[in-house]
């Protein structure tokens, strides 16, 4: 099977991880050279990311290309310590838009991508990446066999459609010395998984994610799936000294509420205080 553009669904990662060179407290302080250029080729990969995703056959090429050429510059300027950023390149080949898979191994590849991007999906995003998934999970039955996990996940898919509500009330943390609130609330059910995304208004874009089974309260319950986006993506710490915590007292149809605390990181080891953490969404 030919298995065109697969590469084509990496571009979400980079919207997603793509983080500064150093740590910024949220009050802002003068950046140094390298951090600016830092800032400009993250920048710059958004840019090249989402002109990636619109391309045509007869523009793939090219816009690839420079897609590559953003990601390469980013780690220049931004450095790469988990290589995930060298991953993507690597995920791009040469930027032709037939993907030969013809064997089991490069099939399960296959999938590990198509499954990272759509982990990652947004209400946007859902029904390309979910399909691009399926289309990826159809091809190593193809070339692997079938086996019960496989034919589990693609029943759990199902039309690729996800259920979503507009959720009300807000979700508030503070992180170090300034109070956010995050009051733009999505959630998305898929199957008993409530998907929890609450943005901050204008002119700042926050994000908080986490994620849920319906009818689960207690501890910790969301700590696997917490994010926070800021200035770059952090989260639960669990080094112990002030980990990371949650407690979910109500979570049934239509209404989650909680608390949440503790230290969270990136991914460069960076580490911010989140205190007096209040989920409270209906939907």
């Amino acid at each position: 099977m030919v298995m065109k553009r697969i590469a084509f669904v990496i571009f979400v990662f980079v919207l997603l991880t793509a983080s500064k060179c150093d740590n910024e407290p949220l009050e802002g302080e003068f950046l140094t050279e390298q951090e600016a250029s830092c800032d400009v080729a993250i920048q710059n990969v958004i840019d090249a990311a989402m002109a990636f995703s619109q391309a045509t056959e007869e523009t793939y090429e090219q816009l690839c290309i420079a897609y590559k050429n953003a990601l390469q510059f980013q780690i220049q300027f931004c450095g790469d310590p988990d290589g995930s950023l060298q991953a993507l390149i690597n995920s791009l080949g040469n930027c032709s838009t037939d993907i030969v898979i013809d064997d089991c191994a490069e099939a399960a590849a296959a999938v590990g991508v198509a499954q990272a991007a759509f982990f990652e999906a947004t209400s946007e995003t859902y029904t390309v990446l979910c399909n691009t998934y399926r289309e990826t999970l159809l091809t190593l039955i193809e070339f692997c066999g079938p086996d019960g996990g496989t034919l589990s996940v693609l029943n759990d898919l199902g039309n690729c459609i996800e259920e979503e509500a507009t959720g009300e009330g807000f979700i508030s943390v503070n992180t170090g010395t300034v109070p956010l609130v995050f009051d733009v609330i999505n959630v998305y059910q898929n199957g008993d998984t409530l998907q929890v995304a609450a943005e901050t208004g204008s002119p700042t874009y926050y994000i908080i994610y986490f994620e849920i089974e319906l009818g689960t309260i207690g501890n910790d319950v969301i700590n696997d799936s917490f994010s926070i986006l800021l200035t770059s993506q952090f989260f639960p710490s669990s080094q112990g000294f002030d980990d990371f915590t949650s407690s979910i007292t109500t979570n049934n149809q239509g209404n989650i509420i909680g608390t949440f605390s503790g230290i969270v990181t990136n991914t460069e080891g960076g580490d911010l205080s989140l205190t007096s953490g209040i989920i409270s969404v209906a939907y």
